[in-house]
């Protein structure tokens, strides 16, 4: 499975910015929390605005994706989203477990838990979702989401 790298350079936060007339589709990452970090909603639209808030609904902050990482995200989603209702993510092995566990839902549609050995197109959007919460620090898989309690 390919992934593109996205320099992190091209990831810039953003200010809080009010919605716009023309409705857009979202992309959220939802992380459960685990018995050591609290969870999270990552909310992705389709213009690459991002708005992070804590499992309890409190505003962490808010940036902007590069296009082309947007642009992957949604094209990934679109073409999971017919069959992502049958599709099945392989019970976890407590070893590789990463404490929490990991969803997306587009278009209504929640997925399976992405963090747990997930493949084909799964496990490209759970590549591109710990791409997204890499870049935005929160990736609680790798102890980053400590300090937003």
């Amino acid at each position: 499975m390919l992934i593109a790298a996205v320099p992190a350079d091209s990831f810039t936060a953003s200010p809080t910015t009010t919605a716009t007339a023309a409705a857009s589709q979202e992309i959220d990452i939802i992380r459960s929390h685990s018995r050591r970090l609290p969870g999270f909603t990552i909310s992705v639209d389709d213009t690459g605005q991002v708005h992070v808030l804590s499992e309890n609904g409190r505003h962490i902050r808010d940036a902007q994706l590069p296009a082309n990482l947007t642009s992957m995200f949604f094209m990934s989603a679109q073409m999971a989203a017919p069959s992502i209702t049958s599709m099945q993510a392989q019970p976890c092995n407590q070893a590789e477990q990463t404490g929490g566990q990991t969803y997306l839902r587009f278009n209504g549609v929640l997925s399976p838990d992405l963090s747990c050995n997930a493949s084909g197109v799964l496990g490209i959007l759970w590549g591109i979702a710990k791409q997204v919460m890499s870049m935005l620090g929160v990736n609680n898989y790798l102890g980053g989401l400590g300090s937003i309690k």
